[in-house]
Formats: C-alpha cells, structure tokens, sequence
C-alpha cells in the first residue's frame, strides 16, 4: 500500500511537491511514484499538459526532480525523470 501525497511546492523552481507514504516507510524518493504522481498530475489537469513534451520540476524530500513526459491526446505516454546522486550513508551499517 503506498500514498502519494500532493503538496504546494516548498521551492519556487517546483511546479508541485509530493511525499511517498508507504505502511511501514516514508521513502524520500522512488522513481515509480514519480512517474505516477506526474502523470495523475498532468491527465487530471492539477499541472498543466503541454503536448508533445511536458517538463516537470517536482519538490521531493531529496529536492528538485525534473520530469520529461510524452503527452498525446491528453494522455501521457512515456514519462523520464532525473534523479539524485545516492550515496553511502554507512558502509557495513
């Protein structure tokens, strides 16, 4: 079970913000709810749809994530996101 959760951008440079609530965990970034809340974003009307290419910027608690979306009638078809660097926070942890 997951919940994105929609919020105001927290930085200028977002056209949204969003949180991943999952039952056991708040993950601070997923590359599959990114796509998702993007296109519920974008076919709901929430962001406006620019056909053929949208970009998105979205507030997330690793920052600003970029997304690049196909649009066709309405509809997105494919959808690309830039992600952050990840790191090691602790090695044999």
């Amino acid at each position: 079970m997951c919940l994105n959760l929609i919020l105001p951008p927290n930085n200028p440079a977002a056209d949204t913000g969003f949180l991943i609530m999952e039952s056991d965990e708040y993950p601070p970034m997923s590359g599959g709810n990114t796509i998702a809340i993007s296109t519920v974003l974008l076919e709901t009307g929430i962001v406006k749809m620019v056909e053929l290419v949208t970009n998105l910027t979205l507030g997330t608690p690793v920052g600003l994530v970029t997304v690049d979306a196909d649009c066709e009638n309405g509809k997105v078809k494919v959808g690309v996101f830039n992600n952050k660097p990840a790191f090691v926070f602790k090695l044999d942890y």
